[in-house]
């Protein structure tokens, strides 16, 4: 998301290339695969959503976010079929938000994943300052983002697009989030690593759900209050052209 030191850049792409090269060594990436490069749904992905969906978090918010790879394609089915508000972002944030509500879901909503396509068909786009009003009432309790690499201790770290990072600064910028608002992220166990360098802009997580556990985090890090304007370029701007509803630059 911003210009990083070179230690840090190189230390970052260490644990994903780490990560990645565990995943597929353990063949435990289901989709996509080769998984390098992204962030994978993995084997045993039902009980983390499960583990997620049991928080009282999760059960007492009628509106949650959830971004919109791979490992969270399960929750989202999951957060419709419990008849809450989904909102979620549409690939790379290129085309802003998304909120679909639950009752126009058509054709019923089965355990299984649900990607954009059908959410699209579902939901309405949230692209410009003129369809804010579409938020209106919108106060968000549960935020789901994907992780590549997480610790103990809460810290996180995406494929490198920061991506998660960037939807949660623009939910922070809509004030959309409830005071109370906790996030949380779904991983296989194989994905905890030691250390993750944690920036200004980096999203910490207060619970993680794995195959096999549930961890609540002694909060460490503080999350970001919003979108830290001097890390973002043209360049952002113009691959995700919804940030321009909060960043212009002048000719």
């Amino acid at each position: 998301m911003s210009v990083f030191s070179g230690d840090v850049v190189r230390a970052k792409e260490k644990i994903r290339k780490k990560v990645w090269n565990r995943l597929t060594r353990n063949n435990l990436a289901i989709y996509p695969r080769p998984c390098k490069g992204s962030i994978p749904a993995f084997r045993g992905i039902l009980y983390a959503t499960t583990r997620l969906t049991r928080l009282s978090a999760f059960k007492d918010s009628q509106y949650v976010f959830s971004s919109i790879d791979h490992p969270l394609a399960l929750f989202r089915a999951e957060v419709l079929r419990r008849g809450k508000v989904l909102v979620t972002s549409s690939p790379g944030l290129r085309n802003g938000l998304l909120i679909v509500r639950p009752e126009n879901v058509r054709g019923g909503l089965s355990r299984r994943p649900l990607s954009f396509r059908p959410l699209l068909r579902w939901g309405e786009l949230i692209r410009s300052e003129s369809d804010l009003a579409k938020l209106g009432g919108v106060e968000i309790g549960f935020v789901a983002i994907s992780s590549l690499a997480v610790t103990s201790d809460g810290a996180r770290l995406g494929d490198g697009r920061g991506l998660g990072d960037f939807e949660f600064a623009v939910l922070r910028e809509l004030k959309l989030l409830r005071r109370d608002s906790v996030v949380a992220t779904l991983v296989h166990d194989e994905q905890f690593v030691e250390e993750i360098p944690m920036e200004l802009h980096d999203v910490p997580v207060d619970f993680i759900a794995t195959p096999s556990r549930l961890i609540k985090v002694e909060q460490k890090y503080s999350k970001p209050l919003g979108l830290i304007r001097d890390e973002i370029t043209i360049d952002f701007l113009d691959r995700m052209p919804f940030l321009r509803v909060f960043i212009s630059f002048s000719p």
